[in-house]
């Protein structure tokens, strides 16, 4: 029944934190998520959709194995601009907090060298391409956001309108 709402939804959004401090690995959360539509109903993964990469700027900089410190940006090259909620017909984008005040600055360290378990890291440039490759694959729509750095949310208010206001 929990599934049952998004049969009325016309345009799904898959938003997946790709961080070094996920949960977990963005890729096999996609794979979840669309494994249980599909048990659910297959015709749900022909709505339209857009896979959404958050918290890109948690990454490190191609080249360089330090992760960026919570609230720092990896990247100042990319386009920063605000969302307004009125633009978007019909579509809440839920926006989560990061938790800094929990912040181990030892945890990250290990990250960083490499050290830490495999299944503690999973958000990496290579994670990140892996799920560019999938949505590729897949003929999925993707696109990277950091909704803390206002990076690139432009974009995907274009993606949202023109996905939303498709024939």
């Amino acid at each position: 029944d929990f599934l049952k709402h998004i049969e009325r939804n016309k345009v799904l959004l898959y938003l997946l934190d790709v961080s070094p401090f996920a949960d977990q690995n963005p890729l096999e959360a996609l794979e979840i998520l669309r494994g249980e539509l599909h048990a659910y109903n297959p015709a749900l993964l022909r709505k339209k959709s857009l896979v959404i990469a958050n918290k890109i700027d948690l990454l490190p900089e191609p080249g360089n194995q330090e992760q960026p410190l919570p609230g720092h940006s990896a990247s100042d090259d990319i386009e920063h601009e605000t969302v307004d909620h009125e633009d978007i017909e019909n579509e809440n984008i839920d926006n989560e907090d990061t938790d800094t005040d929990n912040f181990d600055v030892d945890d990250l360290n290990k990250n960083a060298a490499g050290d830490a378990d495999a299944n503690q890291i999973n958000g990496s440039l290579e994670t990140l391409e892996m799920l560019k490759e999938y949505c590729a694959n897949e003929e999925l729509p993707f696109l990277e956001i950091s909704a803390m750095k206002e990076n690139n949310l432009s974009q995907l208010k274009q993606k949202l309108f023109e996905l939303y206001h498709e024939v």
